[in-house]
């Protein structure tokens, strides 16, 4: 026993570095927080690959697999724009001796040179990237020196559209180092070029993740006790495909959509019943203020007994022992006070406060 769990011990570790990489994301964006719960599952779910050979080579197969696996898991529920800033900050966390300390500063701007004069550079460098290339010979100074900028290859380099592609033979540098070298000479081309540095080092295709399949979604990822969020832009609408994916798997009968124009709709509570495989899925709409207030100014004048406009416009989710009338108010007659939870509270004309 105490064999096999020296085995994976390595794979253990790589899986709690990987979780605190990704914790930081919630640096950036508040939404961008992931659950330890679903972080397990994702690392239970990479074990079942059946790799033959070694326990060593296997557990190595693992590891790179669980970053790919991390990685498109994670990406789908960023925005686009941070796509490239992850994949970055992935390749930095996981493989910091690939990255040194000074050169991960320099790169992020956080190392700043002491460049007091433009110091004597490469005739074939565009004076806008003076002081950039100064400031990298200032950092790196050694490096600088024996790249040999002066030789005619790096001229030649210059002037190549897809530079990072295409760097000197000769020229012996890391893949970091290629970066440093693009940022300060070659900026037009630093987005692809930290591209293929991140998809060299995590080992997956492109920094966008695979396209979104529902059913393999449902059936594959889901479970029972968490509901799925689907958070889309403008020009993004997967209303057909969850309709057909509804009626599929569960029928016309057990698929409801709310639309935006009912403010206060009473249905049964939306079910998921892992024994019997079933699930009803809805389709809800947020309300947009003045929409809201509009509903409002309509309910306060068909009530009568209601003298103050209803300033919330929350949607609440009733256990299906409320009901309400055709005015979307409380059925009095079935309304059972002693079994109101102790959370909701009404005031003197029962309307919750």
């Amino acid at each position: 026993m105490q064999l096999e769990r020296n085995d994976y011990l390595p794979l253990a570790k790589h899986g709690s570095k990987l979780f605190f990489v990704i914790s930081d994301l919630a640096k950036v964006n508040n939404m961008y927080q992931f659950s330890l719960a679903a972080f397990l599952r994702l690392f239970q779910r990479n074990l079942e690959r059946t790799d033959r050979g070694s326990s060593q080579d296997r557990t190595l197969s693992l590891a790179k697999s669980q970053i790919r696996m991390a990685y498109n898991y994670i990406t789908r529920s960023l925005f686009k724009s941070d796509r490239l800033m992850f994949a970055m900050h992935l390749a930095h966390g996981m493989f910091p001796k690939k990255i040194p300390d000074n050169e991960w500063e320099h790169f992020i701007g956080f190392s700043v040179a002491d460049v007091k004069e433009i110091r004597t550079l490469p005739s074939w460098v565009n004076e806008e990237r003076s002081y950039d290339v100064s400031a990298f010979k200032t950092n790196f100074s050694q490096l600088f020196s024996n790249l040999r900028f002066d030789d005619e290859s790096w001229s030649h380099w210059n002037s190549i559209n897809d530079c990072e592609l295409h760097f000197p033979e000769d020229k012996h540098l890391t893949s970091f180092q290629q970066l440093l070298v693009i940022q300060a000479f070659r900026p037009d081309r630093l987005e692809s070029g930290m591209k293929q540095f991140s998809c060299d080092l995590l080992g997956i295709k492109d920094i966008s993740p695979e396209t979104l399949n529902l059913r393999k979604l449902y059936t594959k990822e889901t479970i029972s006790t968490e509901p799925i969020l689907i958070i889309i832009s403008p020009g993004a609408d997967p209303s057909a495909e969850l309709r057909d994916l509804a009626m599929e798997i569960t029928g016309k009968d057990r698929y409801s959509e709310i639309g935006s124009q009912l403010l206060y709709v009473c249905t049964e509570p939306s079910t998921i019943q892992s024994n019997t495989n079933s699930i009803d899925l809805s389709k809800r709409y947020r309300l947009d203020k003045k929409e809201a207030s509009t509903s409002n100014e309509n309910k306060k004048s068909n009530d009568d007994d209601d003298d103050d406009q209803n300033n919330g416009d929350h949607l609440l989710l009733m256990d299906k022992r409320y009901r309400f009338d055709k005015r979307y108010r409380f059925d009095r007659r079935q309304l059972d006070m002693d079994r109101i939870n102790k959370r909701y509270r009404f005031d003197k004309r029962y309307r919750f406060d």
